[in-house]
């Protein structure tokens, strides 16, 4: 038993090979993680950190095919979809990366392993649509382009009673979601009502 341990020493760390379990059961731990702390921009920061971590380890590993089965491969690229679409979603509807706008392709993958509520805060009525998706006691509003242009949007909200208030102005790719407020900051005022929005193509 000694000589088993001792001889484990001795492998090189890269040549131990991790199997899409041990990548599934991390990225459940960043999900669980991210719905427990997402309040805390910090921790949601690490988080999106780590799941591309994870992103780009499953990306090293399947340069090396040889040691995996054709079912392990499959399984391996269905988990780097995962951690490239939760990398984006904890970014972008976590608001800790101001430059991250996923997909619809990526927020649906992601938001399905993360079990948020989407509701439509409002749907026609503007040049881009607005989403809301609560987590646990977050909520944050997101806008969302189903249009196949790229958008410069600028946006104004307030709040129910109007006594707070505030405005924006970014670029919306085609085909994404973008967040416009969190109640991070204040978790009473959980709700806002869009009052104004202009879309310039880009």
């Amino acid at each position: 038993m000694k000589l088993f341990f001792l001889l484990l020493l001795f492998i090189p760390l890269n040549e131990i090979k991790k199997s899409p379990s041990d990548f599934e059961n991390e990225l459940n731990y960043i999900v669980k993680d991210f719905r427990e702390d997402i309040m805390d921009e910090y921790k949601c920061k690490k988080l999106m950190n780590n799941a591309g971590s994870i992103f780009d380890e499953i990306e090293e590993e399947l340069k090396e095919t040889n040691k995996f089965t054709p079912y392990e491969i499959s399984q391996l690229r269905e988990l780097k979809t995962k951690a490239d679409a939760l990398q984006s979603y904890i970014g972008g509807i976590g608001g800790c990366a101001s430059a991250m706008f996923p997909t619809f392709k990526e927020f649906e993958i992601a938001n399905q392993m993360v079990r948020g509520s989407v509701t439509y805060a409002n749907q026609g009525k503007f040049c881009v649509d607005f989403i809301s998706v609560t987590i646990g006691n977050y909520v944050v509003y997101m806008a969302k382009n189903n249009t196949s242009t790229n958008y410069m949007v600028k946006y104004n909200w307030k709040n129910n009673t109007g006594t707070s208030k505030g405005n924006g102005t970014m670029g919306l790719p085609e085909k994404t979601v973008r967040s416009i407020y969190n109640n991070r900051s204040n978790q009473t005022q959980n709700r806002i009502t869009i009052v104004g929005v202009t879309c310039t193509p880009i």
